[in-house]
């Protein structure tokens, strides 16, 4: 009878132990990251893929994420934030606008 009841403690440990165990990765998955848990699907999906261009897409979204941003000069700046403040000043005109004032100095030619 001692040894009966020996086999059901460690059947007991045994399931408490995977209960815990099951628990525990539960929770490391609950408690990741959202940056952890898009990279974890991600790979999950890379493994389990065989369609080669879909893969070969993800290989050119990586490659081209890798490579440096463009270095603008300091011309390239100042322009870009007088464009900015006349965007912000109002100095300027909608695109339709613009068209129909060009159609109109065009038909005048």
């Amino acid at each position: 009878m001692e040894s009966a009841f020996l086999v059901i403690t460690k059947q007991k440990i045994r399931v408490i132990w995977m209960k815990f165990v099951i628990f525990e990765q539960a929770e490391k998955e609950w408690i990741m990251d959202p940056t952890s848990q898009i990279k974890k699907n991600l790979i999950s999906r890379i493994q389990n893929s065989n369609n080669i261009n879909f893969l070969k897409a993800l290989q050119t979204i990586i490659d081209s994420s890798e490579e440096d941003l463009i270095q603008l000069t300091q011309e390239q700046q100042s322009s870009i934030e007088n464009g900015r403040n006349q965007i912000r000043n109002g100095d300027f005109i909608e695109n339709d606008k613009l068209i129909s004032e060009l159609k109109e100095w065009l038909a005048k030619k």
